[in-house]
């Protein structure tokens, strides 16, 4: 993705940096409130969440299938939401 473009590339890059800062924010506003669990750094859950999403997203096209995203979502669901 990208691979072949250096402005799009960065387009991209750019793109992610900025939804990975806002998800970090909002991983970082559930822990003061006491919603999400505080042993792990914001920044790196925020990396861990968007690349598993990305992941998931890629399985579940290529098999035609929800089921990788599901459980992406019930496994961080429970995990994170466990102070």
């Amino acid at each position: 993705m990208g691979h072949n473009s250096e402005p799009i590339r960065l387009v991209l890059k750019a793109g992610f940096e900025q939804l990975r800062q806002i998800v970090a924010e909002c991983i970082r506003e559930g822990q003061r409130q006491g919603d999400i669990t505080v042993q792990h750094d914001a920044d790196v859950l925020a990396d861990v969440l968007i690349n598993a999403r990305e992941g998931a997203l890629m399985c579940a096209q290529l098999n035609m299938d929800d089921r990788p995203v599901a459980c992406l979502l019930s496994v961080m669901i429970d995990e994170l939401l466990t102070p």
